[in-house]
């Protein structure tokens, strides 16, 4: 509820003095700044380029006061959004203002506004009215909650202020209930800027369990659209460098995206929560850069593209990509591995007939002492062990030539009187023997590094194809494959290879030879692992990615429901965190959704219920609005007429970003050569672009996942037919919207939605 007029003014008092201290503050931060900046170049000046420790001592504290001025700079609009009133046990009640930074007096040592990340700020989020704890580093402080307030500043003016119900949750309207979160409602009716909206100051509880939740194990989260995964991804991120602050940095974290266009997204949110240097690829590309290669990848999208397209059949697809990313396949790679590398005989380090090492002792150190070690970090190691026998072995190789020679020069010293003949023989037999020491100590080094060179395997790709081509088959697939098949992706991979292509479900596979001969490559081992578009992705791939991570630290984000890449991605969490990792996590779900209206969102839901995951519906709450619309059109000229009505209509509500969703990039195409005749400012968007430039857009359906609009069209008429793959295309396609939807259609709407 707002609070009343005299706590409005106790408030907008407490935010001018907050105002004041943060510019005097900023004032002196600009000053000092200035100060090392300039001591930071003469020392630059006077060192010549070498090193020097003042030098490095200053250029830390420039970054460190740089970093602080940065962050009052960024609190001068808002600084904080939050108030809580608690008394610690045997203490008195006192007052917390809570903001996306911490600001420190450091005259007096007091802290005037907590960082949304710091222990106390839990009770903001989650804590209920009397008896309540947070965790502490030092451990649990018990105590009071007496008050949570909101507060909506704007532009430094105090807008309103609203008292929380301490004991009560978000409700729906449509329970009969009021609306609890009056902030988190003013928050969701603002446009869409085309980024990720700041959501701090309204996380909400279920939400910030998520963000909270202890680093170590796989998290996974299955959320309706709508229900902020992504964000709720990105504030965990931000949280857990806040508190490991000591022991994590950006540099250990990885983003994992569906593409490009999403990855800019969410790239320029991360400066916002104060997150740098964090790795961000796609699957593809980091899979690409692990492996060190550069080929020309057949990507998911081009294959569900052919698919819709009708150029290829999905059930071709399940019966590859589905076997390839399954976790039968890597069962059938490792008895690939234990059939070629791991019990393959291994012979005798020899020369000739000298047995320089014996096989026995390579046998106990490959297969018993580093049987924990990859294969290839086994063999180097196995190398640089028996380098150091290496020069006795030579001695006594050595040795023999001069017991053998010891007999020669011996025979002649007794049979041979002295004289100039017997010295030039016994010369002669002292250089031959001590040729051969020098030869068979050069053809043993050459016997030894020659055997260890044959020996570790260095082309993966060759190895992959000795897989698929060997004769064993049989053994590795447990007969359960037919033998057409195996030998058709066989082939399909060796032409693809040769002409520098290779199939995504490939990588899968690839990568985990790769790490099974070396293990994880430098530099691509991180302490938290983020995946959004969850749903998306393999068993294999999983089982690869979580070798990447440390403790299985991996923040997992999706929904079922739109799982579009149904011919080759999970199907199940549960299996999930069963077969990869080994249930040693947590799984957790967010059903209520904060994107659309009531409205949309049961009208998506309609089509939700109709998937076979049988999952719950999304949870629409606080915000209603106008019933979706459908309109028909017969030709291009009504088509554009809609469009122009569409256009007024959101502009009139004060809203500005505008997407037509159609389900594949060819009607895409269509639409879009339509509305450019017309009007120049509309955009297409593809796989290729890796940013939206304008507030108005024609995407196809699998390109929408995560993004969110003011106003979307949807082009659903009978192309969305009765398929699992069209149920979760078209369900993206409606909980894209965040105000209004018009679904679109010409002569026929899709069954999905007559169903209904």
């Amino acid at each position: 509820m707002a609070i009343n007029s005299s706590e409005y003014k106790i408030e907008c008092e407490q935010l001018d003095k907050t105002l004041n201290w943060i510019s005097k503050t900023s004032e002196d931060a600009v000053l000092k700044v200035q100060n090392i900046k300039d001591k930071v170049a003469i020392l630059k000046k006077e060192s010549h380029g070498r090193y020097n420790e003042e030098l490095e001592t200053y250029e830390k504290l420039h970054k460190v006061m740089e970093k602080d001025l940065e962050k009052l700079k960024d609190s001068i609009s808002s600084p904080y959004f939050g108030r809580i009133d608690f008394r610690e046990e045997k203490r008195l009640e006192e007052s917390f203002y809570i903001g996306k930074f911490s600001l420190t007096d450091l005259t007096s040592g007091e802290e005037v506004v907590i960082d949304w990340r710091a222990p106390i700020a839990d009770l903001y989020y989650s804590g209920t009215g009397g008896r309540a704890y947070y965790v502490a580093p030092d451990g649990v402080i018990s105590g009071e909650l007496l008050l949570k307030r909101k507060f909506l500043i704007r532009n430094k003016v105090l807008i309103d202020a609203f008292d929380e119900g301490i004991n009560e949750i978000i409700v729906n309207r449509e329970n009969g209930n009021s609306l609890v979160d009056e902030l988190l409602k003013l928050t969701l009716e603002e446009s869409t800027g085309g980024k990720l909206k700041d959501v701090v100051a309204t996380i909400q509880k279920e939400q910030n369990e998520i963000i909270r939740k202890d680093k170590n194990g796989a998290l996974i989260v299955q959320g309706s659209a709508g229900s902020g995964k992504t964000t709720v991804a990105l504030h965990r991120l931000a949280y857990l460098l806040y508190r490991y602050r000591q022991s994590i940095t950006g540099k250990d974290i990885l983003i994992i995206a569906p593409n490009n266009l999403f990855l800019n997204y969410i790239g320029e949110f991360l400066p916002d929560l104060g997150i740098e240097e964090v790795k961000q690829y796609t699957y593809e590309t980091l899979i690409q850069r692990m492996l060190n290669t550069k080929y020309k990848i057949i990507s998911k999208e081009e294959k569900l593209i052919s698919i819709l397209e009708g150029n290829q059949e999905e059930k071709y697809l399940r019966n590859t990509s589905k076997l390839k990313g399954s976790m039968q396949f890597k069962t059938m790679m490792d008895r690939f591995i234990t059939h070629t590398i791991l019990n393959a005989s291994i012979d005798d380090i020899a020369l000739e007939n000298y047995v320089i090492f014996n096989r026995s002792e390579l046998q106990r150190l490959f297969k018993v002492d580093l049987i924990n070690r990859p294969v290839n970090a086994r063999i180097e190691e196995i190398k640089r062990y028996l380098r150091t026998k290496l020069p006795d072995r030579i001695k006594a190789a050595q040795g023999k030539i001069d017991f053998t020679y010891e007999i020669l020069i011996g025979s002649v010293k007794s049979k041979e009187e002295d004289g100039a003949d017997r010295r030039i023989k016994l010369q002669e037999l002292y250089n031959e023997r001590d040729k051969k020491r020098i030869e068979i100590a050069a053809d043993i080094e050459h016997a030894f590094h020659g055997y260890f060179e044959k020996w570790k395997i260095e082309d993966i790709s060759k190895l992959y194809r000795t897989f698929y081509n060997s004769s064993d088959y049989e053994i590795y697939t447990g007969k359960r494959i037919p033998e057409a098949l195996w030998k058709h992706m066989g082939e399909e991979y060796e032409n693809r290879i040769n002409h520098n292509i290779i199939d995504m479900e490939d990588l899968a596979p690839i990568m985990y030879l790769k790490l099974k001969l070396d293990g994880v490559p430098r530099g691509f081992e991180f302490m938290q692992v983020i995946i959004d578009e969850a749903q998306d992705y393999s068993y294999f791939e999983y089982y690869v990615l979580k070798h990447l991570s440390r403790q299985n630290s991996l923040t997992i984000v999706g929904d079922l429901g739109q799982s579009i890449y149904r011919f080759r991605a999970i199907d199940s969490w549960d299996t999930l965190m069963k077969e990869v990792f080994f249930n040693e996590g947590s799984y957790t779900t967010l059903t209520q959704s904060y994107r659309s209206t009531v409205e949309i969102i049961e009208n998506a839901n309609k089509v939700l219920k109709q998937q076979e995951f049988d999952l719950p519906p999304a949870v629409p709450v606080l915000r209603h609005g106008a019933t979706p619309e459908f309109l028909t059109y017969t030709n291009k000229e009504e088509f554009l007429s809609n469009i122009v009505q569409i256009e007024k209509n959101t502009i009139q509500e004060g809203k500005s970003t505008i997407a037509v969703i159609t389900k594949d990039s060819c009607g895409a195409e269509t639409i879009y050569k339509w509305l450019k005749a017309k009007d120049k400012t509309w955009e297409l968007i593809k796989n290729t672009n890796n940013k939206i430039k304008s507030q108005k857009i024609v995407i196809s359906s699998y390109m929408t996942k995560g993004l969110e609009f003011d106003t979307t069209v949807v082009i659903a008429g009978d192309e969305f037919q009765n398929t699992e793959g069209d149920k979760a295309l078209l369900y993206v396609a409606l909980t894209r919207a965040l105000h209004q939807e018009y679904i679109l259609y010409k002569d026929k709407l899709t069954i999905l939605m007559n169903k209904i």
